[in-house]
């Protein structure tokens, strides 16, 4: 039962940390981003492990293949969590979490069941192939409900690539529970070194924060380049939006860890349908404070808004029957 609570208290900071992208003036995205990353993938992550599980490194690198196949998923999830932001930014939380989720929750528990060592029964398979399915008639009417929200069809709007945006962090984010389904080896070295279910669990996101970290470095440096916005940070009044980063960097943070403790808390065999309630109660949470801020306002859009997640649910469900 504590783990179910501890995953709910993750799922609400999973489906609320993306407040905090949605305004951050006079910062650009990259000033944004860079706080953002160091905190709740770097420090945070290497403080808590340092203090609570001293020798974590010796256990991170104790499976090298472990180790080498989440840090790849960790670089596919690193583009992906860029695409994610800039889609909030083009098309608002509700619609980013509806596409994001929706494939993330279906793609990361089927692409990741190889991985956790057990037979796939058939009609496991059959159920994940038909929840993939409805996921992608769900996509589709959360996308016509943005449609009709933004009737603006050209080619290059804001709609269209955050639509798109979203879609690629959904194929990104899929990867993540892959590689931290993965990384089990490097948690069992980690719990033989003393480490705790609130603690040898966070050692198999490492590698993913690692090397996820890289691809926002490398876009941002870019992006401070040509925009030449990195005197952004000695502005006047970016106190604020530098605090609203680390707010989101540790709701972000806290709710992967928090995930991975509620796994470890309730057995290795959970990771694949509490990555399912993870997503979809997040998703129902994102799309709260989406009505709560108002991306929502015209009548038919919400009603294909609705509709959509609903169809959403339905695909949990039936990954849950899996």
């Amino acid at each position: 039962m504590s783990g179910i609570f501890i995953l709910l208290f993750a799922c609400v900071c999973q489906g609320s940390f993306g407040v905090g992208m949605k305004t951050y003036k006079p910062y650009k995205w990259e000033n944004f981003r860079v706080p953002f990353v160091i905190t709740g993938m770097l420090l945070v992550p290497v403080i808590i492990l340092s203090v609570r599980m001293p020798g974590w490194t010796t256990a991170m690198f104790s499976d090298t293949k472990a180790f080498i196949i989440a840090a790849f998923c960790g670089v596919l999830w690193g583009v992906s969590a860029i695409w994610f932001d800039l889609a909030i930014i083009n098309c608002g939380m509700a619609m980013t979490y509806g596409i994001n989720f929706g494939m993330s929750a279906t793609l990361g528990t089927l692409l990741a069941l190889p991985f956790t060592g057990s037979k796939i029964p058939g009609r496991t398979l059959a159920c994940l192939i038909l929840a993939a399915v409805v996921i992608v008639i769900g996509i589709i009417l959360i996308t016509k409900a943005g449609l009709i929200e933004n009737p603006d069809k050209e080619k290059g709007s804001k709609m269209g690539k955050g639509i798109l945006y979203a879609i690629g962090a959904g194929l990104g984010s899929a990867a993540m529970n892959v590689g931290f389904t993965c990384a089990a080896p490097l948690g069992e070295a980690a719990k033989a070194i003393g480490g705790s279910a609130y603690d040898y669990k966070l050692l198999c996101w490492m590698p993913i924060f690692l090397t996820g970290c890289i691809p926002s470095f490398l876009y941002c440096i870019s992006l401070f380049i040509k925009n030449r916005s990195f005197g952004g940070y000695f502005q006047k009044g970016t106190a604020a939006p530098l605090v609203k980063s680390q707010i989101a960097s540790l709701a972000w943070f806290f709710a992967l860890y928090l995930y991975a403790v509620a796994v470890g808390v309730m057995g290795e065999g959970s990771s694949t349908l509490a990555w399912i309630a993870f997503t979809s109660l997040a998703l129902l949470i994102s799309n709260l404070w989406g009505l709560y801020f108002k991306e929502w306002t015209k009548y038919e859009a919400k009603r294909w808004l609705l509709a959509g997640d609903a169809v959403l649910l339905v695909a949990f469900v039936i990954c849950g029957l899996a």
